[in-house]
């Protein structure tokens, strides 16, 4: 065996020993993650109601300025 198929073995066994114990680390993973996507929903939702705010707000003017130039009556 030559100096490349010793490397080649090794990563191998470290890609399967990876493989093989991801389990462990998706399980230890998964409340973590859970916690924080979790977080993300609460600042996503806040950020989506500030954009309703904003957006009925802009609109509000906008009317306002269609009614003031635009249809004179």
């Amino acid at each position: 065996m030559n100096s490349k198929q010793i490397i080649l073995i090794f990563i191998m066994f470290f890609i399967m020993v990876l493989i093989l114990s991801s389990p462990l680390w998706l399980e230890a993973a998964l409340p973590i993650m859970k916690d924080y996507l979790s977080s993300v929903m609460v600042t996503l939702e806040s950020w989506y109601d500030f954009l309703k705010f904003i957006s009925a707000h802009i609109a509000d003017i906008f009317t306002r300025i269609l009614e003031k130039y635009v249809f004179k009556g």
